[in-house]
């Protein structure tokens, strides 16, 4: 979608709107959007790098408590799943 192709602009225009991305997650966190959520997740992560390192601890903590709370959806199950992945790499650069 459009936010992937804005992603793949320079650091210095994306990086300052890293707690508006961080408040986008919260407010479309368990909605019909969630898949596409977490597939955003970790191009937010790449491109912003340690603009968004910051929300990185909150968002894991979300990614694990909706994995907790997701006994039925193995579709979503696997999306938390490839996005810690995903994130694993990323979240090693700044912890």
């Amino acid at each position: 979608g459009i936010l992937s192709i804005i992603l793949k602009g320079p650091y210095e225009w994306i990086q300052p709107f890293a707690g508006h991305f961080f408040a986008l997650i919260e407010e479309l966190w368990n909605t019909d959007a969630m898949i596409e959520l977490l597939n955003l997740i970790p191009q937010l992560t790449n491109s912003i790098k340690e603009g968004f390192a910051p929300y990185l601890p909150r968002i894991i903590v979300m990614l694990l408590d909706c994995l907790t709370n997701t006994k039925e959806n193995s579709i979503l199950t696997k999306s938390i799943l490839r996005t810690l992945s995903e994130l694993s790499a990323t979240a090693n650069n700044f912890v």
